[in-house]
């Protein structure tokens, strides 16, 4: 009996499995990615925050130049209801204002200093202060870049802004030019409604059963209503490397994948100036790694493990706090 009650109940799920596969499709595919021929994307989150004040035009303008694929950025809304980007809810940590920028009138947002706060050396310096960098409105970042793929992210408020939204993307014909983004699902749903043409990215609480389908290997059971999935990674982040540039990397790509990561110079100012120093000198400003150990041997944890890998790998250069050792 009990046998019986067992396989009962395996049928059972194999039908539900099988009926609920016939109804799971893709999503179609949108224009929105047509363009995009090479993979992976570079996407200036806030236009480069890190390298300059973020969500403003100087940003943007400076990443464009640079020939990113995409311009990544954060919308709200004022309190007389035009869309301008920042990306916290309030005016306080980047400018020499403060309060909330929905209980605020654009006017008020244009007389602050958007690059007030920005410092490159953990505020020891602020090289953008007065030099004219404004809250931008999102009516001129696409009136300053027409063509240029965008990745907007709807932020929290009050106020539904899908329509003044929809509206400003539509009156610049820039529907296979934007995705757009939210954590928020009633705020994603809101747009997706008055939108409906635009390429979106899945929202918090709508992308939980694709996460815990995958875990269960049954992902391919999820039928999303999202164009793109934006999943905050764990850190360090391991990617895939696509196969024909594993060779081009080799240093970096450890059985097909790699770690792209950043340093904080809050964090570790030293470590911060050497990769600067590089970035200078090579133009590769940028950091990715694989895991710091030789075959057989466990990842490096302590100086000691990472002179010992040191001395017998081909690596040419170890720095240890604020020494430099080299073969």
């Amino acid at each position: 009996m009990r046998r019986r009650i067992l396989l009962t109940l395996l049928l059972l799920l194999i039908a539900i499995l099988g009926v609920t596969a016939l109804f799971a499709r893709p999503i179609a595919d949108h224009p929105y990615y047509a363009r995009f021929a090479q993979r992976p994307l570079v996407i200036a989150h806030q236009g480069g925050d890190g390298l300059w004040p973020g969500d403003t035009l100087f940003a943007f303008e400076r990443a464009a130049a640079l020939g990113v694929d995409v311009l990544e950025m954060d919308l709200h809304i004022t309190a007389d209801g035009v869309l301008v980007l920042m990306h916290d809810e309030t005016v306080d940590r980047t400018t020499d204002g403060s309060g909330p920028i929905e209980a605020m009138t654009l006017a008020a947002l244009k007389n602050l200093d958007a690059g007030y706060d920005w410092s490159p050396d953990n505020g020891q310096t602020f090289p953008f202060r007065g030099q004219g960098i404004t809250v931008p409105t999102l009516h001129e970042v696409f009136t300053a870049f027409p063509g240029m793929p965008m990745n907007i992210e709807i932020k929290k408020s009050e106020r539904d802004m899908a329509e003044p939204f929809c509206a400003l993307i539509r009156q610049f014909g820039k529907q296979t030019e934007v995705l757009v983004a939210s954590f928020h699902d009633e705020r994603m749903q809101s747009f997706r409604q008055t939108c409906p043409e635009i390429a979106t990215s899945g929202a918090e609480d709508e992308l939980l059963p694709l996460v815990l389908l995958s875990k269960v290997g049954l992902g391919w059971l999820y039928r999303p209503q999202a164009h793109a999935v934006q999943v905050p990674l764990p850190f360090p982040a391991v990617s895939p490397v696509l196969p024909d540039k594993q060779a081009l990397i080799p240093a970096v790509s450890h059985m097909g994948t790699g770690r792209l990561q950043t340093v904080n110079r809050e964090w570790n100012p030293r470590y911060y100036d050497i990769i600067d120093a590089f970035g200078q000198k090579t133009g590769v400003p940028v950091l990715m790694n694989t895991s710091f150990n030789l075959r057989g041997e466990p990842i490096v944890t302590s100086p000691a493990n990472a002179f010992n890998t040191f001395s017998k790998s081909d690596i040419d250069l170890l720095v240890l706090e604020r020494f430099v050792v080299r073969k």
